[in-house]
């Protein structure tokens, strides 16, 4: 779950280590309610969205990989 640290995907290095360690297909958007309210769960997505993540990697973490868990 990577709501509450979004800032770690726009450093290369950090992303890179992701990619290496672990890969963006075990990594999912949670929302860390009611710790967090809306408005900056909407902020953390947005931030997913302009990430330097590949586009794969952003539909993944921000639903595909739920959904292939969930069904």
């Amino acid at each position: 779950d990577i709501s509450a640290v979004t800032d770690i995907l726009y450093n290369d290095g950090m992303v890179k280590k992701i990619r290496e360690t672990v890969g963006f297909e075990k990594i999912l958007f949670g929302s860390d309610y009611p710790v967090v309210d809306g408005r900056d769960i909407l902020a953390e997505v947005e931030n997913v969205k302009k990430s330097i993540l590949k586009d794969h990697e952003k539909e993944q973490v921000l639903g595909l990989n739920a959904l292939e868990i969930l069904g």
